[in-house]
């Protein structure tokens, strides 16, 4: 299709449009949930990435919303589906994840992110609760797994409000610590190359 406009203008540079469009981008949210959105999009061969508009989105759905807060985005898609998605670390933008992985474009803290949310939706040996807990001990820079459990403790009758933490499962503040391989090859130690060990 021809597109309504010649060009986009960036804050460096202007890019050439080609076309426009309907596309179906499959995308993936931090908690693995997956589903395709079907949108109008302008064809810019030149771009590195794919920018989604949730107000075109919302205006050819009529429904749908966008909530933005100081820990990530939350987008309602028109089906009800909630998918959240963290910030870019550089440019502080919500990032979609990709349903299939890949790092070409990305940072370095952003193919970190996309591999820890990978291991932690495909691993079958956890369970969901783990998985979350998983999740939060990534985003809070490998904080200690107990104290993130006492954030996702619900509250009792005394107290008010909603859990420091949201949770999507109740039993994360209480499942066994799961072990992360990351942490524990942190914590190893280097040995002299002369160094010899005797029994």
């Amino acid at each position: 299709m021809v597109s309504d406009v010649s060009e986009l203008k960036g804050i460096s540079h202007t890019e050439h449009v080609v076309g426009k469009g309907v596309v179906e981008w499959t995308i993936r949210d931090v908690f693995g949930t997956v589903r395709t959105i079907q949108t109008t999009a302008y064809y810019v061969p030149a771009a590195s990435i794919r920018l989604f508009s949730p107000q075109q989105y919302f205006s050819e759905t009529s429904s749908g919303s966008l909530l933005l807060n100081h820990r990530h985005a939350k987008l309602v898609l028109h089906d009800g589906t909630d998918l959240e998605f963290p910030y870019n670390a550089g440019s502080n933008l919500p990032l979609m994840l990709p349903a299939t992985p890949s790092t070409v474009g990305l940072t370095f803290e952003n193919v970190k992110a996309l591999s820890l949310t990978t291991a932690i939706s495909t691993n079958q040996i956890l369970s969901s609760s783990q998985k979350e807990l998983l999740h939060w001990h990534w985003r809070l820079g490998h904080a200690n797994f107990e104290w993130i459990q006492r954030l996702l403790e619900m509250r009792t009758e005394s107290e008010t409000g909603d859990p420091i933490l949201p949770s999507k499962s109740p039993k994360s503040s209480s499942c066994k610590v799961p072990l992360y391989t990351a942490c524990q090859f942190a914590k190893q130690a280097c040995r002299g190359a002369g160094t010899s060990i005797k029994s």
